[in-house]
């Protein structure tokens, strides 16, 4: 299985020419972008191949190769914008691509010793055929996030790049697990992540807990420096408590298929900066990573159910605590929840099979259907 992370590198070292050099050319891509929103929204099916002399952008100093990299970024935006106003019966509304970033392909990039220490930067990346005959190359510092996805994975010749950082993609080549042992998760506000394997994870050694950050957010007025400043230490937070998940003989996590959890909901601040879709996401990309596989079961009841009994009564849970009203079983909430949602992972679960033991298994089918056994 092959899977892409990326790396964030600073453009800082940047001198003030090339800076603006940077500034200009992602401000052109976007406006052109913009302007290509405007024309492929009315379109209803759009084709896989964007044909930029169909297109009129006006008057750009983007190169024919740029045009079509910004055509093609902003087809897969619309693209995706409208399947998802489908999913929620929904009519789509015109994204906004006034931020996007730009995405550039094998076609733009060169880097330049990456793998040599031949002077103070640790490498460079040149950008070409943006256009006008811009070429602008800027060193880069290797950062301990680089050193450890260059370790394990292939450097791709393809960068996004934004106003102030330029992120590099690497390819990876993960081997799914071959162990059968299915854990069930269920995340929360006050346990940031509980396993049916016992393991809760829920307070930092600095002793910040999720409802702690979210408290703090909801003093906080939105926009500010220190709203932003606890919005990155939530998600710093999230992604620390994800890493201390033990993955260790899991084969498959099965999670809650939450969706649209608050849509058309009145709640209060504190609940509204619960961002379980980035727990979701960060521990896909962990899953993901080590090569566990990850199913989503209904999450009906996980929470009333009594995972020892099968009992279902709203009143067995109070808080944090469970006691089933019929059999007296008592557990910590969370936990209770991710055993039962454990239960539903295995069933909707397809046993591994090993492909070394494939073949042999095809036999012992054939075998069994020519004798009729």
């Amino acid at each position: 299985m092959k899977i892409v992370r990326s790396t964030k590198l600073s453009l800082k070292f940047l001198n003030k020419q090339k800076r603006e050099q940077v500034h200009l050319f992602i401000d052109e891509y976007r406006r052109v972008g913009q302007i290509i929103c405007d024309q492929l929204w009315n379109i209803q099916q759009l084709p896989k191949f964007i044909d930029i002399k169909t297109l009129n952008v006006g008057e750009t100093w983007l190169g024919n190769t740029s045009l079509q990299c910004v055509a093609k970024q902003i087809s897969a935006i619309i693209k995706g914008t409208k399947k998802s106003g489908r999913a929620l019966n929904k009519i789509p509304t015109k994204p906004n691509v006034q931020e996007i970033q730009p995405e550039l392909d094998a076609r733009f990039i060169t880097l330049i010793n990456f793998d040599k220490n031949e002077s103070s930067f640790d490498g460079w990346v040149s950008l070409r055929c943006l256009g006008n005959k811009l070429k602008i190359i800027f060193p880069l510092k290797k950062t301990k996030h680089f050193n450890k996805l260059s370790s394990k994975g292939i450097l791709r010749n393809c960068v996004r790049l934004t106003k102030k950082d330029v992120h590099l993609m690497f390819d990876f080549e993960v081997e799914r697990t071959t162990s059968q042992n299915n854990v069930g998760i269920d995340i929360g506000i006050v346990n940031v992540v509980s396993l049916s394997s016992d393991q809760v994870i829920s307070k930092h050694p600095h002793k910040w807990t999720l409802s702690k950050i979210l408290q703090k957010l909801s003093r906080q007025k939105k926009g500010s420096k220190n709203f932003k400043q606890t919005q990155d230490l939530r998600e710093n937070f999230i992604g620390w408590s994800i890493n201390k998940i033990n993955f260790d003989n899991i084969g498959s996590v099965s999670i809650e298929n939450i969706k649209d959890l608050r849509h058309g909901k009145k709640c209060d601040r504190f609940r509204s900066h619960w961002t379980y879709t980035q727990i979701f996401n960060r521990l896909n990309m962990k899953a993901e990573s080590l090569g566990v596989q990850v199913t989503k079961v209904d999450p009906r009841n996980t929470s009333r159910k009594c995972s020892k009994c099968g009992e279902i009564d709203k009143y067995s849970r109070k808080g944090k605590k469970f006691k089933c009203t019929k059999c007296g079983f008592e557990l910590d909430a969370d936990l209770n929840a991710s055993k039962n949602i454990k239960f539903l992972g295995r069933e909707n679960t397809i046993p591994y099979v090993d492909e070394n033991n494939l073949e042999r298994l095809n036999c012992l089918c054939s075998l069994v259907n020519k004798h009729n056994f």
